[in-house]
């Protein structure tokens, strides 16, 4: 599968798009949260960047949520 598709806009400048079906939609749902983690990496790699886990939400030892960031995120002023 391709993530990216890239075109030459000018001889040194190539212009990168990530494939619609590879970027994150509201509502999106994964069955663990391995499978969410696996999407974003590859989603953040095809894009450019890293991600990072900026928060986690348990209720006694079971995640409820995870809050997935770009790892430059509030980084830049």
């Amino acid at each position: 599968m391709k993530f990216l598709r890239c075109d030459l806009v000018s001889e040194t400048l190539p212009l990168c798009v990530v494939d619609d079906q590879f970027v994150s939609k509201v509502g999106m749902t994964f069955n663990t949260l391995k499978d969410a983690a696996k999407f974003y990496k590859d989603y953040a790699k095809a894009a450019g960047f890293s991600t990072r886990i900026r928060s986690t939400n348990k209720k006694g030892n079971e995640i409820k949520n995870q809050l997935i960031t770009c790892s430059r995120e509030k980084k830049w002023k």
